[in-house]
């Protein structure tokens, strides 16, 4: 935020020395503005992210259970074949394990 340069408040119809004070008193309030602003949008990114890791472990842990059930395996084995595969495809597991959950129902 260091290189940005704060806008210029201009006001209209109003007394150089009356200008000047309002300017000193509005620019901390709009840089404090500008600040949380930005240290919202930077909370909202993580949640964000946070929500979409959930979503992502909650399908893994049904293709797991899935695999499981299907092949016999333990949940290490279900999960050890998701990440190779994954691996092997160039795929992150999260779409590997969608497109475990994709079959499956497919196949109901």
């Amino acid at each position: 935020m260091g290189a940005e340069s704060s806008p210029k408040i201009v006001i209209v119809d109003e007394s150089p020395i009356r200008a000047a004070i309002l300017q000193e008193r509005i620019k901390p309030i709009l840089d404090l503005c500008v600040s949380r602003f930005n240290a919202f949008a930077k909370l909202q990114d993580e949640l964000d992210r946070t929500k979409n890791a959930l979503e992502e472990r909650k399908v893994i842990d049904r293709a797991k259970g899935i695999l499981m059930k299907l092949k016999g395996l333990t949940e290490e084995e279900a999960y050890v074949l998701m990440r190779s595969t994954a691996m092997r495809e160039k795929k992150k597991i999260g779409e590997i394990a969608q497109s475990i959950l994709t079959a499956s129902e497919l196949l109901k």
